[in-house]
């Protein structure tokens, strides 16, 4: 899950028919709720402004209360706390693709959480041929959330260690934390930081 993405500025530009699949209506208590699930209580305080300029012209879509990007967040949302997760963890998207299921890195990693072929496959979804489920939202989301609640579970709810799994994957966060370790990347030890900015955002801009 790399972060060098090789699509335009498409921000706004969800596909009609996987917006249909993933949600008709944005949900009005939906930011009630974001706040109410949050781990981090008041991420502003800790939030760096590096990061909150970085995301907001990401994050300022959600001010349209029948956009597009907004709808889909509200999805995520809320299948995030069906499954007993924290709000932060549906920022991902934000991190991964700028909240843009046809996003594709040069890397290899696609869709909305900018799975690799064979973390998806690992996790269910189909990728080969003429089909490429990481480019689902719904079942990108499912898949998601399913590697979001073993690692919850793993870190025992520690959630800036699930969102440097998520980055870097549970074996080298761990192999990092031994003595000797394998030493994780920048992008990785930042991670945590940038959902805490966007998570900022997301409570500032959606007032």
């Amino acid at each position: 899950m790399r972060h060098a993405f090789a699509f335009g500025l498409m921000l706004m530009c969800v596909a009609g028919p996987l917006l249909a699949e993933t949600s008709k209506k944005p949900s009005p208590n939906a930011l009630i709720e974001f706040k109410r699930h949050l781990a981090d209580k008041a991420p502003c305080t800790s939030a760096r402004k590096k990061w909150m300029r970085h995301y907001a012209p990401y994050t300022r879509q959600l001010r349209t209360t029948n956009g597009r990007g907004r709808l889909l967040f509200n999805s995520v949302l809320t299948k995030m706390h069906a499954a007993g997760l924290p709000s932060e963890y549906a920022l991902i998207p934000f991190v991964e693709s700028h909240y843009v299921p046809s996003a594709r890195s040069a890397l290899g990693p696609a869709g909305l959480w900018q799975f690799t072929a064979r973390t998806a496959r690992h996790h269910g979804l189909k990728v080969g041929g003429k089909q490429d489920e990481r480019m689902n939202p719904n079942r990108s989301t499912d898949a998601a959330i399913k590697y979001l609640r073993y690692l919850h579970r793993k870190f025992k709810g520690h959630t800036e260690s699930v969102l440097m799994a998520f980055n870097a994957g549970e074996g080298r966060l761990i192999a990092s934390r031994r003595k000797h370790g394998r030493k994780l990347s920048g992008i990785t030890h930042v991670y945590p930081d940038k959902v805490t900015a966007i998570s900022c955002n997301v409570l500032q801009q959606t007032r």
